[in-house]
């Protein structure tokens, strides 16, 4: 019995040898696969650029808040746009949110942290339009933008930015029109919440509780 767990243990140890042999052999042809190599090349790449955008929405959302004569203060919330993705969610939520920094010196420091210039920004934001939500009550109305012209700038964004694994065929109208559509459906939600709760508001003040 000694015997034969010895000889077990031997050829064990052995196919284990030939076995790592053939996953360095099968490593090292995976240097000559030109597929496997432009692979690992984008994912890299492209995790650089992510992170990248995700520091550059922290930059933003880190801006002194815009103090008023009245001391309202006015904050800067960048984050990403989800209905566009990862990557392009990014690049179209620093656009969305450059409309919180609508105050020259805002503006240029949103700018600066963005690399994206003051009026590529205006026109950005503006082309994207806005999309419907709740306030005080009522849903307001969205207002849609120029996506062909908005389509056009993303395009010169992610050149100046060198954003080249995030492309702009990760723009498409169907994601434009799908982030209009959420947009809607969370405000109705939010309107139908808000009336649910005055009837219940409503209906306590009725209630009369008898001893």
């Amino acid at each position: 019995m000694a015997n034969f767990k010895t000889k077990l243990e031997n050829r064990i140890a052995k196919a284990q040898e030939a076995k790592v042999i053939a996953q360095d052999k099968a490593l090292e042809a995976l240097l000559d696969n030109d597929t496997f190599i432009e692979t690992q090349r984008s994912v890299t790449a492209k995790e650089a650029e992510l992170t990248a955008l995700s520091d550059t929405l922290a930059q933003l959302s880190s801006i002194a808040p815009y103090v008023a004569k009245d001391g309202r203060k006015f904050s800067i919330k960048a984050f990403p746009v989800s209905a566009f993705g990862i990557g392009m969610g990014s690049v179209v939520g620093i656009i969305a949110s450059s409309k919180s920094a609508f105050v020259d010196e805002k503006m240029m420091e949103y700018a600066a942290i963005s690399g994206i210039t003051s009026l590529e920004l205006y026109e950005s934001a503006n082309a994207l339009g806005s999309p419907a939500y709740y306030k005080d009550g009522k849903v307001v109305d969205g207002t849609v933008g120029d996506y062909t012209l908005l389509r056009n700038l993303i395009e010169g964004i992610l050149i100046k930015l060198n954003l080249h694994e995030i492309s702009i065929n990760d723009f498409t109208r169907e994601k434009y029109d799908l982030w209009f559509a959420l947009a809607e459906n969370r405000a109705e939600k939010q309107l139908k919440e808000h009336e649910a709760l005055q009837d219940l508001e409503a209906n306590a003040e009725d209630f009369v509780l008898e001893d």
